[in-house]
């Protein structure tokens, strides 16, 4: 069981991972709607690849974050690991319930509970998308061999990108992650609607601890 302080600490962490994400999510999309350029198209896709990685990567180190104790029994220098894909490959080890599940709210019908988290079940990242995306978006990252027979699409890559980003954007704008103790992280990353007129909110993360049955409660760390 976390003490305040570590759930403090893993709600904190967490919290500046997501707001990362939507710093870089924010960039992409200025690149997309041509609000900015690197003055070149392909170097333009280049930085869109290079967002996207990040963010695979931010995905994964938050969830080390939550689980940094159990990490770090395997992983000895687990402060220095960066690559998304051997992350996962340990993480797994400790928590094979380690991938963010995409949420939204409804309505219950129990006067005791004012909504009820359920799980999405379309245009959402799952670890098989999560992998392949990775992989696609980091051959990229690399200069092509002039002596390839392969051509690079670059509107073929920006349609896809745009696909990736509404994955991840689906998935992370509500979501649980589910701790090896069976604790629960849920963040909101309050996002606004397109064309809405409303401001963009900050990163929401609460902790949540496991209750005993037909009892309603939550631990709120830090909003």
């Amino acid at each position: 069981m976390h003490s305040n302080e570590e759930m403090a600490e893993i709600v904190n962490k967490y919290a500046t991972c997501m707001q990362e994400i939507k710093l870089r999510t924010n960039a992409i999309n200025s690149i997309i709607k041509r609000q900015t350029t690197t003055l070149y198209p392909y170097t333009n896709t280049e930085f869109l690849c290079l967002q996207i990685r990040k963010i695979l990567e931010l995905i994964v180190l938050a969830n080390l974050v939550a689980n940094n104790k159990e990490y770090q029994r395997l992983r000895q220098n687990f402060a220095t690991d960066w690559n998304a894909k051997r992350i996962i490959e340990t993480i797994k080890k400790i928590n094979a319930n380690y991938f963010p599940k995409a949420i939204y709210r409804e309505d219950s019908d129990n006067i005791k509970i004012k909504c009820e988290w359920k799980e999405k079940t379309s245009n959402i990242l799952n670890e098989n998308l999560f992998t392949d995306i990775y992989d696609e978006i980091s051959c990229f990252l690399h200069s092509q061999n002039p002596f390839s027979s392969k051509s690079v699409n670059i509107e073929n890559i920006n349609k896809k990108i745009i696909v990736y980003i509404n994955l991840i954007i689906n998935t992370l704008n509500e979501h649980n992650t589910v701790l090896c103790n069976g604790n629960i992280v849920n963040c909101t990353m309050n996002a606004i609607e397109e064309n809405s007129k409303s401001k963009e909110g900050k990163v929401s993360v609460h902790y949540f601890g496991q209750v005993k049955p037909n009892e309603i409660t939550g631990v709120i760390i830090n909003e």
